[in-house]
């Protein structure tokens, strides 16, 4: 479909049987293809909340530790077209390989932001 057309030109993109991507993997679970890029650093809540409509449908998120509850809550985020996720300091990461898994690729396309403060919150 052109997608890798619009890579950069110096993209390295390695050719590997599916024995050598299982114990890169640690598992067979890959379907064929492995990536990796960097993680960016959180984006505040107040900077995301700034982006969004004075109406946005936002879910905020306190003490979400277990993966499988985040990638489960970032699946209906997207499926009910929430606008944002913000999560307190105590949930687990988003973009962690299972929660990621179960969202069903949710946590890459939702908009989620980190917060401290929950008093904001409770008004």
């Amino acid at each position: 479909d052109g997608t890798l057309r619009k890579a950069p030109v110096d993209l390295p993109v390695y050719v590997a049987a599916s024995e050598v991507m299982d114990r890169i993997a640690g598992f067979h679970m890959h379907r064929g293809i492995l990536a990796i890029g960097r993680k960016g650093a959180a984006q505040p809540a107040g900077a995301l909340l700034d982006t969004l409509p004075a109406r946005a449908l936002i879910v905020v998120l306190v003490g979400i530790a277990n993966h499988d509850n985040m990638g489960s809550i970032f699946r209906n985020a997207a499926a009910f077209r929430a606008d944002a996720v913000f999560l307190d300091s105590t949930c687990c990461d988003p973009l962690y390989r299972k929660a990621i898994r179960v969202s069903v690729g949710a946590a890459l396309k939702v908009p989620f932001a980190s917060f401290t403060e929950t008093i904001g919150f409770t008004t």
